[in-house]
Formats: C-alpha cells, sequence, structure tokens
C-alpha cells in the first residue's frame, strides 16, 4: 500500500492516465496496474492484477479500505467508534458530521412561494443558524449557512456532557407522520428507555387521536410541537426523571397534565385553554426545582405564583390573561413581562417553606433584571416591581406615569 501526500495526486492521475502507475498485487505480489476503487478516493494505493484476486484478498483487506488507511495514518483505530458522530473512525473519509440536533433547534422566520419553501432555524448546541430551501418542483434540498452542527475529526476521547454537539443514543424525533393515528403508533412503538423525544408537524391534523401517556422511566427532554394529540399525560409516575419540556401550539382542546416535581426548564408557547388553568398551576406547584420558566401568549391563567430556590428566569411574553403574579425565588435575575396588558396586582412574597433548601447564609443575586415593555401595569404593580425586597432593578421599557396611567385598563400593547 503507498499512501500519497496531496501534492502526488496530480502526478498519480497523470501516471494512471498513461498505465504507468504500477504497483504490487496484494493477493499474489506479482505487478499489477488495477487499483482498488475506494481506496483510490482517499489518496490509497492498493493494487491488483485481477478482479478474482480482489475479490479473494477482500476479507482481509476490507480491515483497512479506503477512509480506514486514513484513519490509520492519523494514529487512530479505525474500528474504534466515534464519540461524537457514533460511526466508525475509520468510515466517511475522516471526517467526523453531526447534524443540528431537532430537540435543540429553534424555529425562525418562514417564506413560502409558488417555487420554494424557505425556514431559518438557529441551534442552541453550536450557536448557529441556517436556512433549509425546498424546491416544490422536483422536491431538491438545499441548505444555507451552517450545514452540520459539527464538522471536523473524529474522536476516541470522552465528550464534555454539556457539549451537545453529538449524537446522542436514545434520542427519537417522530416528524414522519401524515395523521394523528398514524402518530400514536409511533408513540407505542418508542422504546421505553430513550432520553429524549421530539414529535413535530408542519400544521394542524383535522384527526386528534394521539394521546401521550406512556411510561418513559429514563426521559429527561420532552419536545411536542403542533401535534395533533388529545391528551398529554406527565407525572412523577410516567416521566420520573423528565427535565427538560418543551410545548407548542397544543390543540386547544389538549388535555394537559404536566405535574413533574423533576422539571427544570419548561417552555410553553400558544396556551390558549382559558377553561384550564390547572395545568400551569399544578405545574408550577410540583416543580420544585425549576430553574426557568418561558412562554409566549399564555392565556389559560388570571393568577400565576412562582416559588422556587433555583429559579432563574421568568418571561411571560404576552399573558394577556394575567392579573396577579406572585413570586418567592430569591435566585431570580431576570423576569420578563413585555405585553403583558392586564397585569393589576404583583407581590414578592417575603419568605417560604422552601427557603430551607437554601444553603447557610446564602445570599441572593445583589441585581434583577425586570422587562415591561408594553406592559399595562396597575400602580400597585408598578411599584412592587421597581421595589422587590434587597434588591437592586434594572428596568427596561417602564412607561411614564402619565402614559401608565392613560393606558391601564385599555388594553392597549405592542
Amino acid at each position: 500500500r503507498v499512501q500519497c501526500g496531496c501534492g502526488e495526486r496530480s502526478k498519480m492521475a497523470s501516471a494512471e492516465a498513461t498505465g504507468k502507475l504500477k504497483g504490487l498485487c496484494a493477493e499474489c505480489g506479482v505487478p499489477a496496474t488495477k487499483r482498488c476503487g475506494n481506496c483510490r478516493k482517499y489518496g490509497v494505493c492498493v493494487f491488483y492484477c485481477s478482479a478474482e484476486h480482489q475479490k479473494r484478498h477482500w476479507k482481509e483487506h476490507k480491515k483497512s479500505c479506503g477512509a480506514r488507511a486514513v484513519a490509520v495514518e492519523q494514529g487512530q483505530d479505525p474500528t474504534a467508534t466515534c464519540s461524537r458522530c457514533l460511526q466508525l473512525v475509520g468510515e466517511g473519509g475522516g471526517v467526523c458530521r453531526v447534524e443540528h440536533p431537532v430537540r435543540l433547534r429553534e424555529d425562525g422566520h418562514m417564506c413560502f412561494s409558488q417555487e420554494e419553501d424557505r425556514r431559518s432555524y438557529s441551534c442552541s448546541a453550536c450557536n448557529g443558524s441556517f436556512m433549509v430551501v425546498t424546491y416544490r418542483t422536483d422536491g431538491r434540498v438545499e441548505y444555507v449557512g451552517d450545514r452540520w452542527c459539527y464538522e471536523g475529526a473524529h474522536t476516541t476521547k470522552v465528550l464534555p456532557e454539556h457539549d451537545e454537539r453529538r449524537v446522542r443514543p436514545h434520542c427519537v424525533t417522530l416528524d414522519q407522520w401524515k395523521t394523528g393515528a398514524e402518530l400514536q403508533r409511533q408513540i407505542e412503538e418508542v422504546d421505553e428507555n430513550v432520553y429524549s423525544i421530539t414529535i413535530m408537524g408542519d400544521d394542524y391534523i383535522e384527526d386528534p387521536e394521539g394521546v401521550f401517556d406512556r411510561k418513559f422511566p429514563k426521559l429527561e427532554s420532552l419536545k411536542i410541537q403542533v401535534a395533533p394529540l388529545r391528551r398529554i399525560h406527565l407525572t412523577a409516575a410516567t416521566c420520573p426523571r423528565l427535565k427538560t419540556l418543551f410545548l407548542d401550539n397544543l390543540l386547544d382542546e389538549c388535555e394537559l397534565t404536566m405535574a413533574v416535581p423533576t422539571l427544570q426548564n419548561v417552555s410553553l408557547y400558544f396556551w390558549r385553554a382559558e377553561d384550564r388553568p390547572e395545568a400551569v398551576v399544578d405545574m408550577l406547584a410540583a416543580a420544585s426545582n425549576l430553574r426557568s420558566f418561558e412562554s409566549y401568549k399564555l392565556w389559560s391563567n388570571r393568577h400565576l405564583r412562582f416559588v422556587g430556590p433555583k429559579l432563574e428566569y421568568i418571561r411571560l411574553h404576552r399573558a394577556e390573561s394575567l392579573e396577579h403574579l406572585e413570586l418567592w425565588a430569591p435566585n431570580l435575575q431576570k423576569l420578563n413581562l413585555q405585553a403583558c396588558y392586564d397585569l393589576r396586582r404583583v407581590h414578592f412574597l417575603p419568605t417560604h417553606p422552601l427557603a430551607k433548601k437554601l444553603p447557610a447564609n446564602y445570599r441572593c443575586p445583589h441585581r434583577l433584571h425586570i422587562n415591561v415593555e408594553n406592559a399595562n401595569l396597575s400602580p400597585q404593580a408598578r411599584h412592587a416591581l421597581q421595589h422587590p425586597p434587597g434588591r437592586e432593578v434594572i428596568m427596561q421599557g417602564l412607561a411614564s406615569d402619565d402614559e401608565q396611567d392613560m393606558g391601564f385598563g385599555m388594553g392597549f400593547g405592542g
């Protein structure tokens, strides 16, 4: 075998074209001019005198064919598994490529025309952004921007736990379904020991037959976006390890339960079930380890109560029904009440039984960032937000007294 450098490839191509590139047959040792085609793609020369001898030698040669030869040259075991892409180090030309994890992908703007569909995304694993262009005429797909979450050398080293630029085993994505019944079948087929489940759709479907109430004892991350589920039942019994929950555009009639004590990060977008406020209330009561709560157009609750020693971030953007907010969150650093149009009462609770979970001599963060841009605040809510006990407030978007007095109760906003 001859490993050829980049500077030698033009000479090789010229010699091969003229029939002057020769070597010894890897099977019998006689002079030969025929080469292994797969090895040739990677600049590796392995010769054979005939197709018969190439077939005879394959059992031995396949251990170091093509890309595997490159791995050997780089000092790696070609039969080892890359800890990032989970492929053999000797596969793929020595290049490790990882797709953007769907569970960590955030939707951006969309643009549709007669010729093509354009969808933009950002990836929290690599902090990259990209656009997927689908052509309607032939179904061709093109990527613009950061095509891969990771592209580089294979590695067999143990990756840091926080590095999500990898293919994680036991992560399931359900996005190839056309009906609610088909989605339900796929949910039932998922292995109960999965770590992450992502369910995604493009638009509402008329038959909301799906139910998500199975027991997943090892599930830590669940993302459901535009899915025809009429019932989602998440409890300590069904998902005892669930930490991250992302729900977007659920059906208005969906029966939602998410009372899971282990929840740490919750995102809830476009939840309009005004007749069922208990779904959010029960979740907040159960999730004593909650670190962040993020919502957009949460219309189900007039009263919300956040209590937790670990809570750092609350976003209630356009919680248009919210009238009363109670808070005991000594570690809270950011509170976003943008476009809350009818916020009448805000109370910072002086203490709570969960205070016993705080370390001895604990001191809360000094500064609290609050965004009230386009919010409609009563005088009491305004004063409470400006003067939380023991905190210095960095306020954003606070209207003047005259503007606030004119606006309160009129439901203006933007």
